[in-house]
């Protein structure tokens, strides 16, 4: 995992290490950690109360990533965005190496999966998209695009982290990309 990450490189590092504002931390939702709140599940069969927390403090998670539709009920895990019924019919179509989709509240979640929705979110990928001049472009190019393929691996190598190693979501000592906008919370 930590040479999938030394493979990124440093292309991202801008992108990837700016803040994302309401990062969601057990101490975030009235607990008394700060580790992040996917660390301590085993396996979820029905997530929703997890995407309520985590969609309660960061609104931009709250609209489809693709066509800004209200209160999307679908997740693409690869790229760790939110999408609507639409969308994910769009999202499946691409193959699942490019956008595995799942239901937030139909389908059982592996902890990976959790972890990867909550280090990802559509703020940081909308940034990426801008500073990368991929926002505008049809579905099928903004996905397939070299950065975004980065970005898919860099989440996917910190998602598949054991929880201690993941705690403050950062990749591991000398890796070359910082989690995508991820802050030590205190």
């Amino acid at each position: 995992q930590k040479a999938a990450l030394d493979t990124i490189g440093v292309s991202l590092s801008p992108f990837l290490s700016r803040p994302v504002p309401g990062e969601v931390s057990h101490a975030t939702l009235g607990r008394a950690s700060t580790r992040p709140m996917v660390l301590g599940l085993q396996g979820v069969n029905n997530a929703g109360t997890f995407f309520e927390a985590l969609r309660a403090n960061r609104p931009e998670d709250c609209a489809c990533m693709d066509c800004g539709a209200a209160n999307p009920q679908w997740a693409s895990v690869s790229n760790g965005i939110f999408v609507c019924l639409s969308c994910s019919g769009r999202h499946r179509g691409l193959g699942v190496h490019v956008s595995f989709v799942r239901s937030l509240l139909m389908d059982a979640w592996k902890p990976e999966q959790l972890r990867a929705m909550e280090a990802g979110g559509n703020l940081r990928f909308q940034r990426l998209l801008e500073d990368r001049g991929l926002r505008e472009l049809r579905l099928e190019e903004k996905y397939s695009a070299p950065a975004v393929a980065e970005y898919r691996q860099c989440l996917k190598a910190l998602s598949l982290q054991a929880p201690e190693a993941a705690e403050r979501l950062e990749p591991p000592a000398g890796a070359a990309v910082a989690l995508p906008g991820a802050t030590q919370a205190t």
